[in-house]
């Protein structure tokens, strides 16, 4: 154990010394649903708002480590027959960790390649309402959550800079009775500062 203090060290160090940076992000776009009969729900809840908040470290001028909690805008359907309601509200959140390659085209322009690996809850609420009263069930996921990312950044000055950009997640939220949501794809804008 005392052998690999010197070498976490050298790790370490430099991270102390690299500039910190926070932001916060909107996306939004649409996951491929499978599981559902009805056109109806399918249409409605394969929509997808995020919001993400983050915060890091510029490792080198060109690479940047984060983390960030990620929460999504609940997607929601509802269908009516006659007395009969029947309603589908799909919640989900992640947290993790993110590694973004920031290439310089200008003083100010530059590219953004890079990805994120997390944990991912999700919850699909079903509410079924008939003139005898309502009967709710909720259905429950959780798992590894991942995406990668291209974008483009300009910077203001040398501290805030807007970013915005494309994200295709690598993700499967799969419920009972074989409803999944998968592979969310998601314009995202965000604006951050660097400390």
């Amino acid at each position: 154990m005392k052998k690999l203090a010197p070498f976490a060290l050298l790790i370490l160090a430099p991270a102390a010394y690299a500039s910190s940076y926070m932001g916060m992000e909107f996306g939004a776009g649409s996951a491929d649903v499978s599981g559902l009969d009805s056109s109806e729900f399918k249409s409605d809840l394969e929509d997808r708002g995020t919001v993400k908040l983050y915060g890091g470290k510029y490792i080198t001028d060109s690479v940047r480590a984060y983390g960030y909690w990620q929460s999504g805008a609940s997607s929601k359907s509802t269908v009516k027959a006659g007395d009969e309601e029947l309603s589908l509200e799909n919640t989900d959140y992640q947290f993790g960790m993110g590694l973004d390659y920031i290439h310089e085209f200008t003083d100010n322009l530059y590219g953004i390649a890079g990805g994120t690996l997390g944990y991912q809850r999700s919850k699909l609420e079903i509410k079924d309402k008939d003139a005898l009263g309502t009967d709710n069930y909720n259905l429950r996921d959780s798992g590894l959550a991942s995406d990668v990312n291209l974008g483009l950044g300009y910077r203001f000055n040398s501290g805030i800079a807007l970013e915005g950009g494309h994200k295709y997640g690598l993700t499967k939220q799969k419920y009972a009775e074989g409803i999944s949501f998968k592979n969310p794809s998601v314009f995202y804008l965000d604006v951050n500062y660097k400390f």
